[in-house]
């Protein structure tokens, strides 16, 4: 039964802006609009899905269940940035990019006018971001039936250079790379905030640590080490700065950092825009462009050797559904409002921004990635295409390395 309400009007006040669970089913639903019709006691919901859903439902107040529950609103699971996560200029001096949807909100992606790095604002919360580094995560899955280790990861362990000491790889998951630079000699470690738990009896385990690099106290019994690689890390960092000064202080004098990261100034994010694959993702927070890495180097001491183009080539790869933002089951229980069954009203779905052209991707897409081969090796085809991608700036991605001066 609902509570005792003097004035419908309080209705609205009370479900305005919030996220619930409506009925007896685990549908999700964000609350645009809600107002009471005076010619009855009916109360109409403007209703928001996750994926990008709109509906409309007229629901009788005496169907309406204490409201005596806490809010879940956009700040449950955001958190709104004051200054750029990598030279501190506030937030209201760089420009709007474009915008990607977020559970049930618009997020926008910007762009630093002082050093050149694209972010989003706000950004996800440590509660949310706990949510989806679990064990599950597809990053923290060992799996021996995943392929010859070296084979998988060999173009990335060629790009660490000649092999000359100790090797760091951070954010390392489940700690593949590093099993795949120890079999080419390097003296190789991992680190992760979130390093999930692997099997006891894997041989790594002495060489994985749950570190954040940007806890100056935890790095110092870590060592120094001669190279440091971040393979798809750059976009998750939560203290961007501070991380990266903490893995330059771990570097011996001469020491290398190998990283890649989505380039924000990419065809693909250009032309994608809010389906932006590399944007959709809730874990992704920010986006280097080649213009941030050399404000990057400068301000810690280090020398751009290289920057190389590469990822997805241009128009393929890039789109996303608004529902694919890499969430997984909901993150927390919300509150039931209407004791009744499930919605009936007829859904009317939002219209995407998807451009003919990257629908008609798919299929080649495919062909591509055969003629890269699975694993994208050594092969003739393979060397080809990533040539091509490096130099016609097609890449969706940068490849990054600085050395310590």
């Amino acid at each position: 039964m609902s509570d005792c309400y003097s004035l419908k009007t309080d209705i609205p006040l009370k479900y305005d802006g919030c996220v619930f669970r409506f009925g007896d089913t685990e549908d999700i639903y964000f609350v645009e609009s809600c107002r009471t019709l005076d010619s009855s006691s009916k109360v109409c919901f403007t209703l928001s899905s996750l994926s990008g859903v709109s509906i409309e439902q007229l629901v009788d107040i005496t169907d309406i269940v204490s409201s005596s529950v806490e809010r879940v609103t956009q700040e449950t699971f955001f958190t709104k940035r004051e200054i750029c996560p990598l030279c501190s200029h506030p937030v209201e001096g760089s420009k709007v990019l474009f915008s990607v949807r977020q559970l049930f909100w618009n997020i926008e992606v910007r762009e630093c006018c002082c050093c050149g790095m694209a972010y989003k604002d706000p950004i996800a919360s440590q509660m949310l971001l706990a949510h989806l580094y679990s064990q599950n995560y597809t990053h923290f899955v060992f799996k021996e039936s995943d392929g010859d280790t070296l084979a998988v990861h060999r173009s990335r362990v060629e790009r660490l250079g000649k092999v000359r000491g100790r090797h760091l790889d951070y954010g390392c998951g489940a700690g593949r790379f590093v099993e795949a630079a120890l079999l080419v000699g390097w003296d190789s470690y991992g680190a992760d905030p979130f390093l999930p738990n692997i099997a006891v009896s894997s041989s790594l385990n002495s060489r994985l640590f749950k570190i954040d690099a940007a806890n100056t106290s935890a790095i110092l019994h870590a060592g120094k080490f001669d190279c440091i690689s971040m393979w798809a890390v750059v976009e998750h960092l939560t203290s961007f700065k501070d991380t990266f000064a903490g893995l330059a202080s771990m570097l011996n004098p001469g020491g290398t950092i190998v990283f890649n990261c989505p380039n924000p100034h990419s065809l693909i994010a250009k032309y994608s825009g809010n389906i932006w694959r590399m944007a959709t993702l809730i874990e992704h927070l920010q986006f280097c462009s080649p213009t941030a890495v050399n404000w990057l180097a400068s301000q810690y001491g280090f020398k751009v050797q290289r920057i190389r183009i590469c990822g997805a080539p241009f128009p393929f790869g890039g789109g996303a559904g608004k529902s694919d933002q890499g969430l997984g089951p909901f993150p927390i229980p919300v509150p039931k409002i209407i004791d009744s069954d499930a919605l009936n009203s007829q859904a009317v779905p939002f219209v995407m921004q998807k451009s003919a052209t990257l629908k008609r991707t798919t299929l080649i897409s495919r062909v591509v990635r055969v003629f890269l081969g699975e694993t994208g090796g050594k092969s003739f085809g393979a060397s080809i295409i990533r040539q091509l991608i490096h130099t016609a700036y097609l890449g969706d991605h940068i490849e990054v390395t600085l050395k310590l001066k």
